[in-house]
């Protein structure tokens, strides 16, 4: 294994506010200095590897944004020694070249952010990725069509004289004389939240010690077995608890998928396009949310099928878990640098930008764990003065299990920043208010007596303008970046949210008119999509450094998923009686609107362009 313990050098003019150290920690080692420490790496690396291609890889890494330039810390040759020019001239002698023409072409490529620039193993994890979002979307809405049928057809409810459900539950046997009053309601609501409290406690949790012993694909596919059992055993029930349980199996493959899968887009993509990708994650929960919202139309009649078949995209992903390549980033801080060259050379498209990245990550792994990091004058490292050195030696080796790793969270003030920031953007995403219509829409349109057929098109409508929408994020994101997105979309969505709500009481207590809400939602949608949407999970999968990224991603997704839960328990307890209520209901919502855009506006600072994970400074991030 690589030696770990250089740290910060004096040869690397260490400055805490110089953020782009945590990109490039070598960024300002003459060319002397980072020879050496590239002979150090290599004597302590035993992997095949040629130390020719791994200093030029160094050295392209060092000179990634300007590589055509002269470098004017570089010394004349001395002793034979061959001079290397990053200049690409064809006047130049191959030997004199740091990259060669294949080199260069790939090279700039790759800095163009094109998507042809994905080699075919980048291509299978990505799809993976998606397979998994669309799971995630699909269970999501699989029982929001569910709900107009199942509280029946279980026994919680019964039909009134309008088609709607009369909240008052049967015992749990089929006789009409053992009713609980208000009961009914309590149970679907727990029903219907289930599945964000299972992922808030268990799902979002659970990857944590899976992926630091097992790695982030075995992560993957225990969250995809979870997808798979899930729907299948929830069209066997015959009682609210199976449906319960079946529910909470479902929350933890949530859980778990969302806190897995924007770190591994996060870890493989290079920086150039890692932002596009990133938007995949919402991006395809949307496409999945589009795909349920389709077949509860092919099976409005049979709320079983409904739920069930939203087990099919869980099939390929997990067959796909056995075949993508592990996370090179989490290979090597392992100490598995033979296996993390391999993926690499299966990542990158030529074995040069292979072995920068393989030095490049090692020295990002290695500063970041460094003690002139960790407590320099900034004081990153708060947590008792007493306790402090030997904190500092824990990370330096990196902290083994989940229970050291979770209070660093907090007591670090470097990890406490991200933690902020993440939790910010995690609310803000829920206190939009956008879970009212994509998961509650039925419900809350059958009380307004609105008839499940055009229940059922409109949400059909809905998701479908959720996916268009959240697909142009791969057209804005590295343009306006990720703060400038979601605060737009955000401060936008506000007068929505007032609109909606007097537009659906513009009839008293009667149904709504919904040539009036209708366009307002789709509009409303369309805001939230390229902004509030997508960036939260693409945000925290960024922020968080190396050793606390699961653990990290855990915390976030908990966050999100607990509001989630909430919002699922409250919305219909609110809106089923009152006069005014859905005034007051997106009234309220639109408060907590504004509340999360002074929040972020407060607590949310990151670079507006691509950078790469190292550069994700938090000092860049948040300021407190």
């Amino acid at each position: 294994m690589p030696d770990t313990k250089h740290g910060p050098s004096q040869g690397d003019s260490y400055n805490p506010n110089d953020h782009k150290l945590f990109d490039l920690p070598f960024k300002n080692l003459s060319f002397e200095d980072l020879n050496e420490r590239i002979v150090k790496f290599y004597e302590h690396l035993n992997i095949n590897i040629d130390p020719d291609l791994l200093k030029r890889g160094a050295y392209l890494a060092q000179r990634r944004e300007n590589l055509h330039d002269e470098d004017p810390q570089r010394s004349e040759p001395q002793g034979g020694q061959q001079k290397i020019s990053h200049r690409l001239k064809d006047s130049l002698p191959l030997e004199e070249r740091i990259i060669t023409e294949q080199e260069d072409r790939a090279v700039n490529l790759e800095k163009s952010g094109a998507f042809k620039s994905l080699t075919k193993s980048s291509i299978i994890i990505l799809v993976t990725c998606a397979l998994g979002a669309i799971a995630q979307g699909w269970t999501q809405e699989s029982i929001v069509g569910a709900n107009l049928q199942w509280p029946i057809a279980l026994h919680i409810a019964k039909n009134s004289t309008d088609g709607t459900a009369l909240w008052h539950a049967f015992d749990g046997s089929k006789s009409q004389n053992n009713l609980h009053p208000d009961k009914g309601l309590e149970l679907f609501s727990l029903v219907n939240a289930i599945t964000y409290f299972a992922a808030c406690v268990v799902g979002a949790w659970v990857t944590d010690p899976l992926t630091y012993v097992k790695g982030r694909r075995f992560a993957l596919l225990c969250a995809g077995v979870c997808t798979l059992a899930g729907p299948i055993g929830a069209s066997y029930c015959n009682t609210w608890v199976q449906l319960f349980f079946c529910r909470f199996i479902q929350g933890v493959g949530v859980g778990a998928k969302s806190s897995v899968v924007p770190v591994i887009e996060s870890e493989v993509f290079q920086p150039e396009i890692r932002g596009r990708l990133l938007v995949s994650w919402q991006t395809f929960v949307a496409v999945g949310i589009f795909l349920g919202t389709s077949s509860n139309l092919i099976f409005h009649d049979s709320w079983r099928h409904q739920i069930g078949i939203a087990f099919i995209p869980a099939v390929p992903l997990l067959c796909l878990c056995y075949v993508i390549p592990e996370s090179p980033r989490w290979l090597m801080k392992k100490g598995r640098y033979g296996e993390a060259y391999k993926v690499l050379l299966e990542l990158r498209e030529t074995p040069l930008q292979a072995a920068r990245d393989l030095f490049l990550i090692h020295e990002q792994i290695d500063y970041e764990r460094s003690p002139a990091v960790l407590k320099d004058g900034r004081g990153r490292l708060t947590i008792s003065k007493q306790d402090s050195d030997s904190t500092v030696i824990t990370l330096q080796q990196g902290a083994h299990n989940f229970f050291e790793r979770v209070p660093l969270l907090f007591f670090i003030r470097r990890n406490f920043r991200a933690v902020v920031a993440s939790s910010v953007v995690m609310i803000a995403q829920q206190f939009s208010g956008i879970n009212i219509f994509s998961f509650l829409a039925t419900t809350i349109l059958q009380e307004s007596g609105i008839p499940d057929s055009r229940n059922s098109w409109f949400n059909f409508g809905f998701a479908g303008v959720n996916a268009i929408a959240s697909g142009l994020t791969y057209f804005l994101i590295d343009r306006f970046g990720r703060r400038t997105l979601l605060l737009t979309s955000l401060a936008l969505m506000f007068p929505f949210l007032l609109a909606c709500g007097f537009a659906m009481d513009a009839n008293g207590n009667g149904p709504p008119h919904l040539g009036a809400v209708i366009p307002l939602v789709l509009i409303f949608v369309a805001i939230y999509s390229p902004g509030a949407g997508v960036v939260p999970f693409m945000y925290a999968a960024e922020v968080f450094p190396q050793d606390f990224r699961e653990v990290g991603m855990s915390w976030a997704c908990s966050v999100n998923f607990a509001f989630a839960g909430g919002l699922a328990m409250a919305v219909p307890q609110f809106t089923s009686s009152g006069t005014h209520k859905y005034r007051k209901l997106l009234g309220a919502f639109a408060g907590l609107d504004a509340l999360a855009a002074i929040l972020v506006w407060l607590f949310m600072r990151g670079p507006e362009r691509a950078d790469s994970l190292g550069d994700m400074n938090l000092e860049r991030v948040v300021e407190i």
